[in-house]
């Protein structure tokens, strides 16, 4: 009898009708969770790339690379979720670390710090500092300042 339900189970799916005929198909779980995990980790890969490409673009958002990649804002969101952090968060840290980037480097080194945080997308140099400071521990100018004393040595 189980064999019989197993064959008929197999013919519905095949045939797109529902228990009731009515045309409907319903794919187990195990179907069709590869292909939807698949399409998101692409998704929120394309989403990440994205915002490391365009991080020093002040106008970024949700919307922006919603727009870019043909999907909704919320979706945006959503992908974003499961990393554990939000659009805006990641933004900011691929700002900082291309600020950081800059201030290290020797050829940025005649530049304003002002400079730097607004070529990494930076629009309020207080937010820059106060982030900045949050996540390296330090200042713009300290970090810079160890630039020119690893030369010294």
């Amino acid at each position: 009898m189980q064999r019989e339900f197993e064959l008929q189970s197999s013919r519905s799916r095949q045939s797109g009708m529902d228990r009731r005929g009515l045309g409907r198909t319903y794919y187990g779980i195990d179907e069709l969770q590869p292909r939807h995990l698949d399409v998101r980790v692409e998704r929120r890969a394309a989403i990440l790339r994205e915002i490391e490409n365009r991080s020093g673009d002040p106008s970024l958002s949700a919307i922006a690379v919603a727009n870019l990649l043909g999907i909704t804002a919320r979706y945006v969101h959503l992908l974003l979720e499961e990393t554990g952090a939000r659009f805006s968060h990641h933004v900011l840290e691929r700002r900082l670390e291309k600020a950081e980037a800059l201030l290290r480097d020797p050829q940025w080194q005649d530049r304003l710090i002002i400079e730097i945080a607004a070529e990494a997308g930076f629009t309020d140099i207080s937010h820059f500092n106060r982030a900045f400071r949050r996540k390296f521990l330090a200042t713009p100018s300290a970090i810079r300042e160890t630039l020119g004393r690893d030369e010294e040595v």
